[in-house]
């Protein structure tokens, strides 16, 4: 609607506005086999895996999808996660590693913004906003 932010919108497909950052490493076995979780079949530390695990702990129903997306748009120019400062030059938080990542999410039913997970979540990293469909 006109005047509402895709932010704090209600939607049930969310994307990636800014860079997911997970605070977790993958997990692997001693042999270097991938931890797979019983319970999603994901690797366990993954980012999707730990997508879902702070969507959880955040209050989130389950996703009925996940999708990684390898960019943005802004301004109508790709911006990929590359690009973002990823990390803060002071200060404590956990982090597993620099990379970020970008996902599209779809719910069964529609969520409330404002949705944001990850490392820096609370400094505008891992936003997400309502997919205009």
């Amino acid at each position: 609607a006109r005047g509402e932010s895709p932010l704090l919108a209600e939607s049930r497909s969310w994307v990636s506005r800014t860079p997911f950052i997970p605070t977790r490493h993958p997990k692997a076995t001693r042999a270097g086999a991938p931890k797979i979780d019983p319970t999603s079949g994901i690797q366990i530390g993954s980012p999707e895996h730990e997508l879902l695990r702070l969507l959880g702990l955040a209050g989130f129903p389950e996703p009925v999808a996940v999708e990684r997306v390898s960019f943005t748009e802004i301004a109508g120019e790709r911006v990929y996660w590359s690009s973002f400062r990823r990390a803060r030059t002071c200060g404590d938080g956990r982090r597993a590693g620099s990379a970020g990542y970008g996902f599209r999410i779809e719910f069964a039913e529609s969520v409330r913004g404002p949705v944001a997970l990850g490392y820096g979540a609370h400094f505008g990293m891992g936003g997400f906003e309502a997919e205009k469909k």
